[in-house]
């Protein structure tokens, strides 16, 4: 196959998608126009948002009720949709599965394919988004309840606004959210000022007190490996805290091949008047061949 033409098989590219476990799976990028697989599940939910490119939808199969705009229309097999840019639009009352072909011009953005492939899971009723700056009161908030718990970070008081987005990247921002509200939040910050450490980022994910167990931070977590790797970062380091059961379930189950403490480092350390014992591992992604860096802390006591 020639770099002037592609071919490809719905069957194949439906069966591709499954595979990947993703609602939406691109499988063309060209820089006037890209394309992907997206499929909804009978009774199911279209947590997508507007897009900043124009689009067509071709329903390959399926039957369901669409609203664009002020418009709403029943859709089946055959119906083509047009969609113009940042036009609010939604596929609902999904009688049947629904799959259809998504083409948009110019390409979606990579970071916008990042967030869309990630938001589109058939059982999640929530969605990712670019953390904006706006967004801070409610990071805040959230940050606020994880260091409530006193098992997820050794701040003890929330900083400012121009704080934290000094010490985080400003790339990697990411933000989960359901129709009311901010459910959690992930970023990135520097390990080091080095250029030889240019490629390697601290991980914060933090998600709201009452919104814990419904895989959102391991969403988060997916979503930020991926776009890392857009913006060249190679190596993640997440500090976990024994006591922290969840994040420690979240980062095994992402893919993440699970780490044996024994093979790791140890030392003991005082940190704000406090002593405690911490020991490193490390994570491989399968089957990607970077590294996710996990230090498990622990204190006297709660272990």
């Amino acid at each position: 196959m020639t770099g002037e033409a592609k071919f490809f098989e719905i069957a194949e590219l439906k069966k591709q998608r499954e595979q990947a476990g993703k609602s939406y799976l691109e499988f063309l990028r060209a820089p006037a126009m890209s394309a992907g697989v997206y499929t909804l599940p009978a009774g199911g939910s279209d947590p997508q948002k507007p897009h900043r490119q124009e689009e067509m939808y071709y329903v390959v199969s399926g039957r369901a009720r669409m609203r664009v705009g002020s418009e709403d229309r029943a859709i089946n097999q055959g119906s083509v949709i047009f969609v113009a840019a940042n036009v609010e639009h939604r596929f609902y009352d999904i009688a049947e599965e629904l799959a259809a072909l998504v083409f948009f011009a110019p390409a979606e953005s990579d970071q916008e394919t990042v967030l869309s492939t990630w938001s589109t899971s058939e059982d999640m009723d929530f969605h990712l988004e670019a953390m904006k700056d706006e967004d801070w009161p409610h990071i805040c908030g959230i940050y606020g309840e994880g260091i409530a718990t006193r098992d997820a970070t050794f701040e003890t008081e929330t900083p400012s606004w121009e704080n934290w987005d000094r010490e985080h990247l400003r790339d990697c921002r990411l933000v989960a959210r359901d129709r009311q509200r901010t459910l959690g939040w992930a970023a990135l910050s520097a390990v080091s000022k080095r250029g030889v450490y240019s490629g390697v980022a601290k991980v914060s994910i933090y998600v709201a007190a009452d919104a814990r167990g419904r895989g959102i931070g391991k969403t988060l977590l997916l979503a930020l490996v991926e776009e890392s790797e857009r913006c060249g970062i190679w190596t993640l380091q997440a500090g976990i805290f024994r006591k922290t059961s969840p994040a420690s379930r979240f980062t095994s189950r992402a893919n993440f091949a699970k780490w044996d403490e024994g093979s790791g480092w140890e030392n003991r350390e005082t940190c704000g008047g406090m002593s405690f014992f911490w020991s490193g591992a490390v994570a491989r992604l399968a089957p990607r061949t970077r590294y996710l860096y996990v230090v498990a802390v622990s204190f006297p006591g709660i272990q």
